[in-house]
């Protein structure tokens, strides 16, 4: 299903058009109907042939441009209302920047009342936006509502929607409306992407995932494996929370976070920015925002947006941001969040200093390969990068000055100095053979020879030589002999009371080996002979030795070695 939205000034035949095209009215609120003029979004569609075609008819006054924005946020292709008569009005003006910033590349501009038209004056408002046109793919369409005959408009519609290339977007829904229905209960709709499942659909603000009672596209039953689609879901009552308008929905979970690097799509300049209100768009949201650092590369413009709370977001979701006081529009995607405050007052420092960049190398110590373009030499560590001479730095700074990083604390220190949380830390110390992190502390250059063995082999005797989990009171020994055998390797914590040895991590190795490359828990229990309070530790110490990885929120695991 292909979703067209509307867009133009004020009364320039917005829903007229799209009453023409469907045979139904999208003013359905009192309110609407009384003032001539619509305020919330409008839903309806048409068919052709076995193809179904939803619209959003968006509100064209100014007042009600949150209600716009949400309206333009997942549509495939723009339908502009242009009354002829009037030509490029305030609205029009302001609808098309914001589209454009949005990164909408399909539009049909609609001319209305074409018939009181002189022939002169046609489309002398697109030729003054020839260079923006250049970079979209668009058609003129002609309308009177007196001539225009339904079939022939519809396919001039349908020639162009087939032309179209429609990029992909991510696994999620914004809600744009939510009610109650009687004998039905709470339902909550929204245009929902290309790869968006019905299985598993999380609300990020509850953290869990919807109950839900029915799902259904344009009064037909939900079908996966369409092109963006409307949706309407029917939830359960024993969902604790409901979804509102401007809630996402996704099928994996997400955090929140107020804090968003980005990627804008044109350089921007610091008097964009710091004087007036500025407000983002994102989905069917709006948030207004708190602070803005934009960091210039030579090719493109990124930026750290503060906003005043937090909102969930997923990565590479467009946005605009309008500047109120001037009614400036700057669009953009979001790359990923910042919870490093240490990296927040490096980005904010290197941005008050207008240093321009070569690299998002020059601000970050490791990125995710998707935002690596760069032909500077790196190290790959599973879906990361680091650079080579960062790595050799981290080196040469543990060997040197470990007696001081054991002083401030070794997680905070890489986080102040190289801008890598623990998540990563783990990884990036896989690299350094010579070096053991015990308890936030660094040790260097460990050998047999500093391990306690008498205290080893009392450990391994009552530890037994199978998996078979026994708890260990640690405290009984000495505390540098324990020491010495966590940094060596010998054994290992696998949760508060529980240790294991080398020779049981060798065992599970062994067990490993007998399954496939990805695995479930089940599998790894059923393998291991383990219950689920011990096999999820022990995978977990896996992890952390990268001997195996998650792939997703189920546990299931794949092998790296």
């Amino acid at each position: 299903m292909t979703v067209l939205a509307t867009a133009g000034h004020v009364d320039h035949g917005k829903s007229t058009f799209v009453n023409f095209l469907t045979n139904q009215e999208t003013d359905r609120l009192a309110e609407e109907k009384k003032r001539g003029l619509t305020i919330n979004l409008g839903y309806t569609y048409f068919k052709d042939k076995d193809q179904t075609y939803s619209i959003v008819d968006v509100p064209g006054h100014s007042d009600f441009f949150k209600n716009t924005v949400s309206g333009f946020s997942n549509a495939n292709v723009i339908l502009f209302i242009i009354d002829s008569t009037q030509g490029w009005s305030k609205q029009s003006e302001e609808h098309f920047n914001t589209l454009v910033e949005l990164g909408k590349e399909n539009f049909i501009f609609v001319y209305t009342k074409i018939d009181l038209l002189e022939p002169s004056a046609k489309y002398d408002d697109l030729d003054k936006k020839s260079d923006k046109l250049k970079k979209l793919n668009y058609t003129i369409l002609e309308f009177d509502l007196k001539n225009s005959k339904r079939e022939s408009v519809i396919q001039k519609i349908v020639e162009f929607i087939n032309k179209c290339e429609f990029e992909k977007n991510n696994a999620s829904m914004w809600v744009d409306r939510s009610f109650i229905i009687d004998g039905v209960g709470r339902v909550v709709t929204g245009t929902a992407n290309s790869d968006f499942k019905t299985d598993d659909i999380y609300f990020p603000a509850e953290g869990n995932k919807l109950e839900i009672k029915e799902l259904q596209s344009l009064n037909e039953k939900y079908k996966d494996g369409l092109n963006s689609k409307r949706v309407a879901i029917s939830l359960k009552k024993n969902n604790k929370i409901f979804p509102k308008k401007g809630a996402l929905l996704t099928n994996n979970e997400i955090a929140f976070t107020n804090l968003l690097f980005v990627k804008f799509r044109n350089k921007v300049t610091d008097k964009n920015f710091k004087r007036g209100t500025r407000r983002i768009f994102v989905g069917t949201t709006s948030v207004l925002i708190k602070n803005i650092w934009n960091i210039n590369l030579k090719t493109n413009t990124y930026g750290l947006i503060e906003l005043n709370k937090k909102i969930p977001i997923v990565n590479n979701e467009r946005f605009v941001i309008q500047n109120i006081e001037n009614n400036k529009f700057f669009g953009g995607e979001f790359l990923f969040f910042i919870n490093n405050k240490f990296l927040k007052k490096h980005i904010i420092n290197q941005s008050i200093k207008k240093i321009e960049m070569n690299s998002l190398f020059d601000l970050f110590t490791v990125l995710n390969k998707e935002f690596v373009q760069d032909s500077i030499k790196t190290v790959n560590i599973d879906d990361w990068i680091i650079k080579e001479d960062t790595l050799k730095k981290i080196e040469t700074d543990i060997d040197q000055n470990y007696k001081e990083i054991n002083k401030v604390g070794f997680i905070k220190y890489m986080n102040r100095e190289y801008f890598i949380d623990q998540e990563f830390l783990d990884k990036v110390m896989k690299n350094f053979k010579n070096v053991n992190i015990f308890e936030d502390q660094i040790a260097i250059n460990l050998n047999d020879e500093a391990v306690d063995n008498e205290t080893f082999e009392d450990i391994k005797t009552k530890l037994g030589e199978t998996l078979e989990v026994n708890k260990l009171e640690i405290n009984q020994y000495d505390k540098e002999s324990i020491k010495s055998l966590f940094l060596n390797e010998k054994i290992y914590r696998i949760s508060k009371n529980i240790i294991i040895a080398d020779l049981h991590l060798n065992i599970l190795i062994k067990h490993l080996e007998k399954l496939p490359l990805e695995f479930s828990v089940s599998e790894f229990k059923d393998q291991t002979k383990l219950s689920r309070k011990y096999a999820i530790p022990m995978l977990e110490l896996l992890d952390k030795k990268l001997i195996t990885s998650k792939i997703n929120d189920s546990g299931d695991r794949k092998k790296l070695v």
